[in-house]
């Protein structure tokens, strides 16, 4: 008889039913399927408030960026590298001269915001 593949899901899944069958407690369920105690509780959290779909991974990327750089401001950037062909040191110095009221990035983070620009352009004007 071959062996049985068993995918992520099912172990999870296999471990809530176990639990909610009260025949394992915690601690056991977790030897047994060798993960941590917060992972099963979190396991549990989803399974209760979404049902078998809250047993897929999900990803790990932040949904905000609160220290991210304001568009108004990427936009001044992008438009006085166009229209002066300025670079970084040049945009940093004129934006703590001319814009006093505003936070003005590092260098590094012009610089950054250039290259993505550069990056995410079409090559040669086309689409």
């Amino acid at each position: 008889m071959p062996w049985s593949e068993t995918t992520i899901m099912d172990e999870r899944y296999c471990a809530i039913r176990e639990l909610l069958t009260g025949n394992f407690s915690k601690t056991e369920l977790c030897q047994s399927y060798n993960i941590s105690r917060p992972t099963l509780d979190k396991w549990i959290n989803r399974y209760h408030a979404e049902g078998f779909h809250g047993l897929f991974d999900r990803s790990s990327k932040p949904i905000s960026c609160p220290h991210k750089t304001p568009t108004e401001i990427e936009n001044l950037i992008l438009d006085l590298n166009q229209r002066k062909g300025w670079q970084a040191h040049k945009i940093h110095s004129h934006l703590g001269i001319r814009f006093k009221n505003i936070e003005r990035p590092s260098q590094t983070t012009i610089h950054n915001i250039l290259d993505r620009a550069v990056t995410c352009s079409p090559v040669n004007g086309q689409s």
